[in-house]
């Protein structure tokens, strides 16, 4: 996994503060076996492409990615981005 400078995240989040390039309350319905089972509500899509998730937790793990997959599928985009903020004890 690439570490990506604070500036650089700092920048794209300016980048995206503009309200006619995100959406924050669209939502998808979660399909199984072609019956509604429940709903989704993304942190944020940025640029109607980008599904951003952000989490406090320590590490990003397999069971985050397959998470965002799920994701990725549930709104029929192709990129993803985390926003990991590690909780000081």
């Amino acid at each position: 996994m690439t570490r990506v400078p604070l500036s650089t995240c700092a920048a794209f989040a300016d980048s995206i503060a503009s309200p006619t390039d995100t959406s924050v309350a669209q939502r998808f319905d979660v399909l199984y076996k072609m019956v509604k089972s429940g709903e989704y509500v993304p942190d944020l899509i940025a640029f109607n492409a980008v599904v951003v998730d952000a989490k406090v937790i320590e590490a990003i793990t397999g069971q985050e990615r397959g998470q965002m997959l799920n994701y990725l599928r549930i709104t029929i985009r192709s990129r993803s981005l985390f926003f990991k903020w590690h909780q000081w004890k």
